[in-house]
């Protein structure tokens, strides 16, 4: 695993290694991802900005086919993964084996998070 560590997003990537290493494949995987966007307050869905509001952030997750298996932002979403878009994913490995890629965009700013008073 690189760890996700520039992308914050370390401790996802070492849930999802271990989901796959205790299940096998990614078959349920979206409750994991689900659980992180919106469980605690501390998954990628209740993450703070500097300004004091929630950031979302698109997560894409593919097997290590590069077949598209979750998409955050996309229940329907379907297809492969890029070259470019595998390049720029935290690659993830059970027993030094590619088993996948996350793949996350851009946070920005929810509507409450841009509210500036002038």
């Amino acid at each position: 695993m690189l760890g996700g560590g520039m992308y914050g997003l370390g401790g996802l990537a070492t849930r999802l290694e271990s989901y796959y290493q205790e299940n096998g494949s990614w078959d349920g995987v979206e409750t994991l991802l689900d659980s992180s966007m919106h469980g605690n307050g501390r998954g990628m869905g209740g993450m703070m900005g500097s300004g004091g509001g929630a950031m979302s952030q698109r997560l894409r997750l593919a097997d290590a086919n590069s077949n598209l298996l979750v998409d955050t932002s996309n229940p329907q979403a379907s297809g492969h993964l890029s070259a470019q878009e595998r390049s720029s994913s935290v690659v993830l490995k059970v027993d030094g084996n590619t088993v996948g890629y996350l793949l996350p965009e851009a946070a920005f700013p929810t509507r409450s998070a841009t509210h500036r008073s002038w």
